[in-house]
């Protein structure tokens, strides 16, 4: 796979990360069945640097493409008492931070969200998501501690009809086995 730069890079302004949207292209194979990814692919390339600790508190992470070319990345980190909000709503060049953001989900069976509401401020965008393939992940620490990561292919609709693709990932920690 080939990812070229789409846009203009987000740089997160208290960590050592920084996310760009890209399209990809390139073959993939699974099992005997060879696919064509054909330059209308697109993804987001998310670099960091330093140690995570997936078990510390949630978040849920997204990235997504309209069909008119706007790329929206959001990650609403959920430390209790000191909730985060970080991303970009991007057309063209012009790259516009999340100031504020709200997601919330509907849980089904065994904890996989079945759809998601993400509201995005300054942009005053409204992003119905919907679930349509997971690749969940149960992350153990090598201490005992236990993280779902339920990650989905979505796609996203917004108030005005606008619609995509992209991903969204939870990252679940098991209250029971956080550190305190």
């Amino acid at each position: 796979m080939t990812w070229r730069t789409d846009g203009t890079p987000y740089p997160y302004d208290v960590t050592t990360r920084y996310e760009i949207p890209c399209l990809v292209t390139g073959e993939v194979t699974v099992g005997s069945e060879r696919m064509t990814v054909d330059g209308h692919g697109h993804g987001q390339r998310d670099h960091s640097w330093g140690v995570r600790d997936w078990w510390a508190f949630g978040w849920c992470w997204a990235a997504a493409r309209l069909d008119d070319g706007t790329r929206v990345h959001l990650a609403d980190i959920r430390i209790p008492g000191q909730p985060m909000a970080f991303g970009y709503v991007q057309q063209g060049t012009a790259v516009r931070p999340v100031e504020t953001l709200e997601v919330t989900e509907e849980l089904g069976d065994e904890g996989m969200p079945r759809t998601a509401v993400a509201l995005i401020e300054p942009e005053g965008l409204r992003l119905d998501i919907q679930p349509v393939a997971f690749g969940p992940v149960m992350l153990v620490a090598p201490d005992g501690r236990v993280s779902r990561f339920p990650r989905a292919f979505a796609r996203f609709t917004t108030a005005d009809d606008r619609s995509g693709t992209g991903w969204i990932e939870w990252n679940q920690p098991d209250p029971s086995t956080v550190a305190h």
